[in-house]
Protein backbone atom coordinates (compact mmCIF):
# COMPACT_ATOMS: atom_id res chain seq x y z
CA UNK A 1 0.00 0.00 0.00
CA UNK A 2 3.03 2.25 0.35
CA UNK A 3 3.78 2.53 -3.37
CA UNK A 4 2.22 4.51 -6.15
CA UNK A 5 -0.02 7.54 -5.98
CA UNK A 6 -2.14 6.28 -3.08
CA UNK A 7 0.90 5.66 -0.89
CA UNK A 8 2.31 9.09 -1.73
CA UNK A 9 -0.94 10.82 -0.84
CA UNK A 10 -1.27 8.87 2.42
CA UNK A 11 2.31 9.79 3.36
CA UNK A 12 1.62 13.45 2.49
CA UNK A 13 -1.47 13.72 4.65
CA UNK A 14 0.11 11.77 7.49
CA UNK A 15 3.21 13.97 7.51
CA UNK A 16 1.03 17.09 7.21
CA UNK A 17 -0.90 16.03 10.29
CA UNK A 18 2.31 15.35 12.19
CA UNK A 19 3.83 18.70 11.21
CA UNK A 20 0.60 20.47 12.13
CA UNK A 21 0.40 18.73 15.49
CA UNK A 22 4.06 19.07 16.53
CA UNK A 23 5.38 22.23 14.90
CA UNK A 24 2.57 24.76 14.35
CA UNK A 25 1.65 26.76 17.48
CA UNK A 26 -0.05 25.88 19.70
CA UNK A 27 1.93 22.67 19.63
CA UNK A 28 0.36 19.32 20.48
CA UNK A 29 -2.96 20.54 19.16
CA UNK A 30 -4.74 20.81 15.83
CA UNK A 31 -5.96 24.33 16.61
CA UNK A 32 -4.87 27.11 14.23
CA UNK A 33 -4.26 30.56 15.69
CA UNK A 34 -2.69 32.26 12.66
CA UNK A 35 -3.80 32.43 9.02
CA UNK A 36 -0.15 31.96 8.00
CA UNK A 37 -0.23 28.58 9.72
CA UNK A 38 -3.04 27.54 7.34
CA UNK A 39 -1.03 28.83 4.38
CA UNK A 40 2.00 26.84 5.55
CA UNK A 41 -0.09 23.70 5.89
CA UNK A 42 -1.67 24.29 2.46
CA UNK A 43 1.73 24.74 0.82
CA UNK A 44 3.04 21.62 2.56
CA UNK A 45 0.02 19.58 1.44
CA UNK A 46 0.20 20.98 -2.10
CA UNK A 47 3.88 20.18 -2.44
CA UNK A 48 3.31 16.67 -1.11
CA UNK A 49 0.43 16.06 -3.53
CA UNK A 50 2.46 17.40 -6.47
CA UNK A 51 5.42 15.27 -5.47
CA UNK A 52 3.17 12.21 -5.28
CA UNK A 53 1.65 12.94 -8.69
CA UNK A 54 5.05 13.51 -10.30
CA UNK A 55 6.45 10.40 -8.70
CA UNK A 56 3.52 8.33 -9.95
CA UNK A 57 3.88 9.67 -13.49
CA UNK A 58 7.62 9.07 -13.40
CA UNK A 59 7.07 5.49 -12.25
CA UNK A 60 4.57 4.91 -15.09
CA UNK A 61 6.91 6.50 -17.63
CA UNK A 62 9.79 4.32 -16.43
CA UNK A 63 7.59 1.26 -16.79
CA UNK A 64 6.66 2.26 -20.36
CA UNK A 65 10.30 2.90 -21.25
CA UNK A 66 11.30 -0.47 -19.81
CA UNK A 67 8.56 -2.22 -21.82
CA UNK A 68 9.52 -0.35 -24.99
CA UNK A 69 13.18 -1.21 -24.48
CA UNK A 70 12.28 -4.87 -24.03
CA UNK A 71 10.27 -4.76 -27.27
CA UNK A 72 13.19 -3.16 -29.12
CA UNK A 73 15.58 -5.80 -27.77
CA UNK A 74 13.21 -8.53 -28.85
CA UNK A 75 12.86 -7.03 -32.33
CA UNK A 76 16.64 -6.68 -32.55
CA UNK A 77 17.11 -10.34 -31.61
CA UNK A 78 14.57 -11.37 -34.26
CA UNK A 79 16.32 -9.20 -36.84
CA UNK A 80 19.69 -10.74 -36.03
CA UNK A 81 18.22 -14.23 -36.35
CA UNK A 82 16.61 -13.32 -39.69
CA UNK A 83 19.91 -11.89 -40.95
CA UNK A 84 21.74 -15.09 -40.00
CA UNK A 85 19.11 -17.17 -41.79
CA UNK A 86 19.34 -14.93 -44.86
CA UNK A 87 23.12 -15.23 -44.91
CA UNK A 88 22.93 -19.01 -44.64
CA UNK A 89 20.29 -19.07 -47.39
CA UNK A 90 22.40 -16.86 -49.67
CA UNK A 91 25.43 -19.06 -49.14
CA UNK A 92 23.42 -22.21 -49.85
CA UNK A 93 21.78 -20.76 -52.95
CA UNK A 94 25.09 -19.53 -54.32
CA UNK A 95 26.57 -23.00 -54.04
CA UNK A 96 23.44 -24.57 -55.52
CA UNK A 97 23.65 -22.18 -58.49
CA UNK A 98 27.38 -22.64 -59.06
CA UNK A 99 27.22 -26.39 -59.76
CA UNK A 100 24.89 -26.20 -62.81
CA UNK A 101 26.67 -23.07 -63.97
CA UNK A 102 30.03 -24.87 -63.97
CA UNK A 103 28.41 -27.75 -65.85
CA UNK A 104 27.01 -25.44 -68.52
CA UNK A 105 30.38 -23.74 -68.93
CA UNK A 106 32.19 -27.08 -68.97
CA UNK A 107 29.95 -28.56 -71.65
CA UNK A 108 30.33 -25.39 -73.70
CA UNK A 109 34.13 -25.72 -73.51
CA UNK A 110 33.94 -29.40 -74.48
CA UNK A 111 31.86 -28.48 -77.51
CA UNK A 112 34.30 -25.73 -78.44
CA UNK A 113 37.38 -27.94 -78.00
CA UNK A 114 36.06 -31.14 -79.57
CA UNK A 115 33.72 -29.81 -82.26
CA UNK A 116 35.06 -26.37 -83.13
CA UNK A 117 36.03 -27.43 -86.66
CA UNK A 118 32.45 -28.66 -87.29
CA UNK A 119 30.77 -25.50 -86.01
CA UNK A 120 29.89 -22.66 -88.32
CA UNK A 121 30.66 -19.07 -87.22
CA UNK A 122 27.19 -18.70 -85.68
CA UNK A 123 27.70 -21.84 -83.56
CA UNK A 124 31.07 -20.53 -82.34
CA UNK A 125 29.46 -17.18 -81.51
CA UNK A 126 26.69 -18.89 -79.56
CA UNK A 127 29.21 -20.93 -77.57
CA UNK A 128 31.15 -17.73 -76.89
CA UNK A 129 27.96 -16.10 -75.60
CA UNK A 130 27.27 -19.12 -73.39
CA UNK A 131 30.80 -18.92 -71.96
CA UNK A 132 30.69 -15.17 -71.32
CA UNK A 133 27.20 -15.33 -69.81
CA UNK A 134 28.13 -18.16 -67.42
CA UNK A 135 31.11 -16.08 -66.29
CA UNK A 136 28.82 -13.08 -65.84
CA UNK A 137 26.37 -15.21 -63.84
CA UNK A 138 29.25 -16.39 -61.64
CA UNK A 139 30.21 -12.77 -61.03
CA UNK A 140 26.59 -11.95 -60.15
CA UNK A 141 26.58 -14.78 -57.62
CA UNK A 142 29.83 -13.49 -56.12
CA UNK A 143 28.38 -9.99 -55.95
CA UNK A 144 25.22 -11.30 -54.31
CA UNK A 145 27.28 -13.04 -51.64
CA UNK A 146 29.36 -9.91 -51.08
CA UNK A 147 26.18 -7.88 -50.78
CA UNK A 148 24.70 -10.29 -48.24
CA UNK A 149 27.86 -9.91 -46.11
CA UNK A 150 27.51 -6.12 -46.05
CA UNK A 151 24.89 -6.39 -43.31
CA UNK A 152 27.57 -7.52 -40.86
CA UNK A 153 29.89 -4.63 -41.58
CA UNK A 154 29.86 -1.19 -40.05
CA UNK A 155 28.63 1.55 -42.37
CA UNK A 156 31.29 3.91 -43.64
CA UNK A 157 30.28 7.22 -45.10
CA UNK A 158 32.13 8.84 -47.99
CA UNK A 159 31.60 11.53 -50.57
CA UNK A 160 30.40 10.37 -53.98
CA UNK A 161 30.57 12.35 -57.20
CA UNK A 162 27.10 11.55 -58.48
CA UNK A 163 27.73 13.21 -61.86
CA UNK A 164 30.74 11.00 -62.55
CA UNK A 165 28.83 7.93 -61.37
CA UNK A 166 25.89 8.72 -63.66
CA UNK A 167 28.23 9.30 -66.62
CA UNK A 168 29.94 5.94 -66.01
CA UNK A 169 26.54 4.22 -65.93
CA UNK A 170 25.43 5.88 -69.16
CA UNK A 171 28.71 4.90 -70.78
CA UNK A 172 28.34 1.27 -69.62
CA UNK A 173 24.74 1.13 -70.85
CA UNK A 174 25.77 2.48 -74.27
CA UNK A 175 28.51 -0.16 -74.56
CA UNK A 176 25.98 -2.93 -73.88
CA UNK A 177 23.48 -1.60 -76.42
Amino acid sequence: WASGLRGGLVATFLSTGLVWYFFIPPQFSFAVQSPMALVSIGVFVGMGVLFSLFHDRLRKANKQVTEALAAVRSANDQLEAANKELEAFSYSVSHDLRAPLRAIDGYGRILMEDYEDRLDPEGRRVLGVISSETQRMGQLIDDLLAFSRLGRQKLQSSDINMTALALRLVHAMRERA
